[in-house]
């Protein structure tokens, strides 16, 4: 099972600040992708991932909420 990609939010006017925020989780999951980790794991990711995904508030909000998730 892979991890889901990271969408980005059409909401959020990307800045540099933010894009860089998007591009390091993005990485991230692809580094993590790479690897064989449990289903728990993959699942526990993906939840995360579908919660950033489905965000739809201001670009502050969007800009914490990954933050808080990397």
């Amino acid at each position: 099972m892979d991890i889901a990609s990271l969408l980005p939010n059409p909401t959020a006017e990307f800045n540099k600040s933010l894009h860089t925020k998007w591009s390091k989780f993005q990485s991230l999951i692809d580094e993590l992708n790479e690897r064989q980790l449990p289903e728990g794991t993959v699942t526990a990711i993906n939840s995360w991932v579908s919660e950033i995904n489905d965000f739809n508030e201001s670009r502050r909000s969007y800009s914490k909420l990954l933050g808080k998730n990397l």
